[in-house]
């Protein structure tokens, strides 16, 4: 079974053709409803200062804020790096004690 497909979606009153993989369509519609109602409440906020171009920005530009702050927040380096040492000493306590 293949599990890349196109659906449809619409953002400001236009519809786009996105290919996706099956497993990230809830995703995809869920950041479309989000966008879309991003949208409104700029549009409300702003009361039409801006041309739609410009709402999509600021909300590109909040979208990125949010997954900086969870790659920050989610950041398994330092972890990763003492599961690393730990793995080292251990292997390095059983060679001494194998020898």
């Amino acid at each position: 079974m293949d599990d890349n497909f196109v659906i449809n979606i619409k953002i400001a009153e236009r519809s786009y053709p996105i290919p996706i993989e099956r497993q990230e369509e809830e995703y995809i519609r869920e950041a479309v409803k989000w966008v879309n109602k991003m949208l409104i409440n700029y549009q409300s906020v702003y009361k039409d200062e801006f041309e739609v171009r410009d709402y999509l920005a600021l909300i590109a530009v909040k979208a990125a804020s949010y997954a900086i702050q969870y790659e920050r927040e989610h950041d398994m380096t330092p972890f990763d790096d003492k599961v690393r040492e730990l793995t080292a000493r251990l292997d390095a306590y059983l060679a001494g004690e194998e020898g």
